[in-house]
């Protein structure tokens, strides 16, 4: 949004415009006023150029609806009663998804290190950040399953593009793997490119491991590629190719989602502005070996609940936008006067 009223006493830089209202105005009537033709992109529209500036000279010749003032208040009064519930029920949603993400992490993490039987026998793993585990599992190093491989470089903004072109090839951006932990065809952008440099090129089953990020949330974060379209992989990231025949790479994923391994990726990233983590930590990382079937088990324990999770928290996110657009709505209604209030 691009207006707002201000709480505070305080100085402005130019990029603003700054209106003060006369004493027969209430400043939040207008306040909404301004929050409902935003909306309906009426602003945005008035503005020229590739910033979309408005001056003053043009915005000043901008008809304002002006009712009493005593309908102004009961209006403001009205809308910052509702709006606040509106708000509240929000953010009880917004919660709500929150402790559905966090349920999720939890199950993972007990299917991943403590396995599906509640009676086996643990084990000190041997390391300190993983605690213990069954007693028939065993611990190795990332590397003994698989090879490390670099995304693209030398690449630049024409380089990449939206949509498929002519001389261009699909392409994961780095924002795929820190939103998704699954990747599939459906995703893609493009970069320019003859061929395939076999490289740099992502195939079915890889593990994809973001290396640079803004926060330290976000450093070592994992998905795994799931199409069956070859593609290039953005600077930023990693690759990884299991050869080893008695891992399933989608328990590897799972193992990595887990809080153990976030906490591992924040321990050794390094950075201020930018965060980044050396290949070789991501190698020697401790990964837990257990038996093939067992992971084939936690797999399919874990999508079901995974399929249940995402479906619960889409109906939410769903609510939260039905929510959103009735506060619109209702905004817009009643200060243009589709809505009277008493």
């Amino acid at each position: 949004l691009r207006s707002s009223i201000s709480e505070y006493d305080g100085i402005i830089t130019s990029a603003y415009l700054n209106l003060r209202f006369r004493s027969k105005a209430n400043p939040k009537f207008f306040h909404y006023f301004f929050r409902a033709i935003d909306s309906n992109k009426i602003i945005y529209g008035l503005g020229s150029g590739l910033r979309q500036n408005i001056s003053y000279l043009d915005f000043r010749k901008f008809l304002f609806p002006f009712p009493p003032l005593s309908e102004q208040t009961a209006i403001a009064n009205f809308l910052d009663d509702k709006t606040a519930k509106i708000d509240q029920a929000i953010a009880i949603k917004e919660k709500e998804i929150t402790l559905l993400k966090e349920r999720r992490q939890i199950l993972i993490q007990k299917a991943v290190t403590k396995g599906l039987d509640p009676n086996v026998k643990l084990k000190d793993s041997g390391v300190e950040w993983i605690g213990k585990i069954p007693e028939h599992w065993e611990v190795r190093k990332l590397k003994y399953i698989g090879n490390m491989f670099s995304g693209l470089t030398n690449k630049r903004g024409d380089d990449f593009s939206k949509e498929p072109n002519e001389g261009f090839l699909p392409f994961i951006p780095f924002t795929n793997i820190f939103r998704n932990n699954k990747i599939s065809e459906n995703e893609f952008q493009f970069v320019k490119s003859n061929s395939y440099d076999v490289q740099n090129v992502v195939e079915f089953n890889n593990i994809l491991f973001l290396m640079s990020s803004e926060t330290f949330d976000d450093i070592g974060k994992n998905s795994i590629y799931l199409g069956k379209t070859k593609v290039f992989l953005n600077s930023f990231c990693k690759g990884f190719k299991i050869f080893d025949k008695n891992i399933n790479p989608l328990y590897i994923n799972f193992l990595l989602l887990s809080k153990n391994y976030r906490d591992y990726f924040a321990s050794v990233g390094r950075g201020f502005t930018r965060i980044n983590i050396k290949q070789e930590y991501v190698l020697i990382m401790p990964i837990l070996y257990i038996p093939l079937n067992e992971q084939n088990q936690i797999v399919f324990y874990l999508e079901d609940i995974e399929e249940k999770i995402a479906k619960a928290i889409s109906l939410k996110q769903q609510e939260i936008e039905r929510l959103k657009e009735y506060k619109t709505v209702l905004i817009d209604n009643v200060v243009t006067g589709k809505v009277r209030v008493s």
